[in-house]
């Protein structure tokens, strides 16, 4: 958190400097203050600089928020953000602002009523309606009303690859595959320098390629993912184990295990890496094995509940093999109370 806010305050001063000291005195007394540290001060010129400005210039209100920020102050920040909003309505600045101190330093479970407010106040804004339609998503992916929000913030920013990417990423959940390499291409196509969205969003264009049954393509894409996850100075875990599930769902066994094997052997508290494993296992008959894999899997997040689904179906089946019923038993009623 003190990084992201650090470096805000670094832009919105240098962007006031070349801005606001020519045109207005306070302002540019603001920004001198802020550039000494001394927000107390910066604090005095900005209420005085709303006054001047008559309400009209989205920098005071940023400027304003990042000292409350330095000061410690988050709640005098969302309010001196939110008079901005009401004071100059539609102003992307102050609402992409407005998002990042929601996402910052708000409580997981205060962010979505934050949204809601924001967007009842601002109905069209695609920055509301992203960051309500993300935090939507997160808490259940089933929520239709999040599709329509990520959507429509996907519509209205064609070019911003956070919103072409998490409405991808919904899509590519609910295995709308078509859609979600038509998204995912125009995402890929707009930042080719972000090494962790390249690395993602190949893995979803593999995951969509994988559900049209275009193999070739999907593997492609795996592949080029994996190239970008092997240049990260911390791997992403996940995009191998998907792209080893790819392998298995090919008959492709052998490299599977090994992609899998070296993974939990970097990385052993990886549950999508214990989950493919069982699964493999499964497959080929090494029940014990299986058994032992899933349970590891379940002591580690999975990510979605869907995926913890799939470890108790693999258990299922294990142990039903083995004619282990009562074990298979347990498993069998948590799906049951567990639907997707």
């Amino acid at each position: 958190m003190r990084v992201v806010l650090l470096a805000f305050c670094l832009i919105a001063v240098s962007a006031g400097q070349q801005t606001a000291t020519k045109a207005d005195p306070n302002l540019a007394a603001a920004v001198a203050h802020l550039e000494r540290k001394d927000y107390q001060s910066a604090i005095r010129s900005l209420e005085l600089a709303v006054q001047a400005a008559a309400h009209s210039n989205p920098e005071i209100y940023v400027l304003l928020a990042t000292a409350h920020l330095n000061l410690k102050e988050p709640e005098a920040a969302f309010e001196a953000c939110w008079r901005g909003l009401q004071a100059v309505p539609g102003s992307p600045q102050l609402e992409r602002y407005y998002v990042s101190l929601v996402l910052t330093l708000s409580r997981p479970e205060e962010r979505a009523p934050r949204f809601e407010e924001a967007l009842q106040s601002a109905p069209d804004s695609p920055y509301f309606q992203l960051a309500l339609g993300r935090v939507l998503a997160e808490a259940d992916w089933h929520n239709n009303r999040a599709e329509d929000l990520l959507r429509a913030a996907a519509r209205k920013l064609p070019k911003d690859p956070e919103a072409r990417y998490r409405y991808a990423d919904w899509l590519c959940s609910h295995e709308k595959n078509e859609l979600c390499v038509t998204e995912i291409s125009a995402a890929l196509a707009l930042d080719q320098t972000n090494l962790v969205a390249q690395m993602q969003g190949l893995a979803y264009l593999g995951n969509a390629q994988d559900g049209l049954d275009h193999p070739a393509a999907a593997e492609r894409a795996y592949k080029r993912s994996q190239e970008f996850n092997a240049r990260l100075g911390w791997p992403n875990r996940r995009i191998s184990a998907y792209y080893a599930r790819f392998l298995l769902g090919q008959g492709r066994t052998e490299e599977a295990e090994r992609i899998l094997n070296e993974l939990v052997q970097r990385a052993p508290d990886c549950g999508p890496a214990h989950r493919e494993l069982a699964r493999l296992y499964v497959n080929t008959g090494r029940l014990q094995q299986a058994i032992d894999e899933g349970r590891l899997a379940l002591s580690y997040p999975q990510g979605s509940l869907e995926d913890e689904r799939a470890v108790h179906l693999n258990l299922i089946k294990a142990y039903y093999l083995l004619g282990r019923n009562e074990e298979a038993e347990q498993h069998r009623q948590w799906v049951k109370d567990h639907p997707n």
